[in-house]
């Protein structure tokens, strides 16, 4: 390790003015999860099936049939927490803002998570290595612009940066090309004894898989978690792989 590295965080995502009613509400949802990990499987299905407001109208009376089928695999209790404040939150949400409310969940579920571990833990934020702000720029589109990481913590034993997308389809190449810049950043600079870099979605790892291979950029140096991946760390269970 680098006695003499430098690793700054800059905050750089912000939520918009005209989404902050519904912060309370993806909070609130996020402390279901991290109270009771298990939960991560009902809330993943849930995310995953009503990606809108449509969606949601049309099929949730069935689905919830569905989910009451399997509760005995939960705790009763929590369950119906967590199933009352989605129901209610996609009532009041509005439909153009239900896909930042999605996400929103997933990132807070993962700061819960990593601000416990790291005291050096920031979100949406610039990486800065030694005065180095690491950042991917496509010359054709400025859209494709990757300048942040949704988590980051950092410590000299050990350090993990992710981007958080609930479904794979978000994980495109200038994403991977992004993470694989800053795993690069990271090693060469030797900033922790041991050092993770990569992507988490709340859908199974074989799914997220194929989507990276989809991107045909090299991931091999990158972790790769699923929902089943993410249940474990919130539960303390893991063992980082890629």
């Amino acid at each position: 390790m680098n006695e003499e590295v430098d690793i700054k965080f800059e905050v750089l995502d912000f939520l918009h003015e005209d989404m902050k009613y519904f912060d309370g509400r993806a909070k609130g949802i996020a402390m279901i999860v991290n109270d009771d990990p298990q939960l991560i499987e009902v809330l993943a299905k849930f995310l995953l099936t009503f990606i809108d407001k449509i969606d949601f109208n049309k099929r949730y009376k069935a689905w919830k049939k569905r989910l009451t089928a399997i509760g005995e695999l939960y705790s009763e209790s929590n369950l119906d927490d967590l199933i009352d404040k989605l129901y209610d939150s996609y009532d009041k949400v509005r439909g153009y803002h239900i896909d930042k409310f999605r996400g929103l969940i997933f990132e807070y579920i993962m700061e819960n998570h990593y601000k416990n571990i790291y005291v050096d833990f920031s979100k949406g934020c610039k990486v800065i290595i030694n005065g180095i702000h690491i950042k991917y720029i496509c010359e054709e589109n400025e859209k494709n612009d990757r300048l942040t990481i949704d988590i980051a913590g950092y410590s000299s034993y050990e350090s993990e940066f992710y981007e958080v997308k609930v479904g794979p389809s978000g994980f495109k190449e200038n994403v991977i090309i992004y993470l694989n810049m800053l795993n690069d950043a990271a090693h060469k600079n030797k900033i922790s004894g041991k050092i993770t870099v990569g992507c988490m979605s709340l859908e199974v790892k074989s799914k997220l898989i194929l989507k990276l291979n989809e991107t045909n950029e090299d991931y091999s140096g990158l972790g790769v978690f699923g929902r089943d991946e993410i249940r474990e760390i919130l539960l303390g269970e893991v063992a980082y792989s890629s």
